[in-house]
């Protein structure tokens, strides 16, 4: 009996202590942000600025539009810096206003590969990650607008 008892509280052990894939990426991605960035953000947006499909235009379009708005953070990601210095280079001190990954380390770390996606915030954590395609990016970009303007 004592030998079931300590096998069933070893298993509980191990499946207690494992972390979900979701909050692997959590983990992640705080350790790429600077935490005191973070703070104050109610979503933050990878671009795969090689990605394909007209959601990443449609991201690209409205990091460009909200550049300045201090409630979101914009990392893009892309080998080739002149990819990303051809998309945002008529933005006064882009490079200031973004996060570049030209190291790839979020799609190493699986956080990104040819989709956008969005972190959604609450209180400084991570409350979901949504992977953006070409049906869901109007509504997706629609649901920020909303948090953004709920939390002012």
């Amino acid at each position: 009996m004592k030998k079931i008892i300590s096998t069933f509280l070893f298993f509980l052990t191990l499946i207690s202590c494992s972390k979900t894939e979701f909050e692997i990426k959590k983990d992640n991605l705080l350790r790429f942000l600077d935490k005191d960035a973070i703070e104050n953000i109610d979503a933050v947006i990878l671009i795969p600025i090689s990605g394909c499909g007209s959601c990443i235009k449609e991201m690209v379009s409205y990091s460009l539009k909200n550049l300045d708005n201090k409630k979101l953070k914009f990392i893009i990601v892309g080998l080739h810096k002149k990819e990303i210095y051809a998309v945002y280079n008529d933005i006064n001190d882009y490079k200031n206003k973004l996060t570049i990954d030209t190291k790839l380390i979020l799609e190493g770390l699986k956080m990104v590969s040819t989709s956008p996606v969005v972190y959604l915030f609450e209180k400084g954590k991570i409350k979901e990650e949504i992977i953006i395609n070409d049906q869901n990016a109007s509504i997706i970009i629609d649901r920020i607008e909303l948090l953004l303007n709920t939390n002012n």
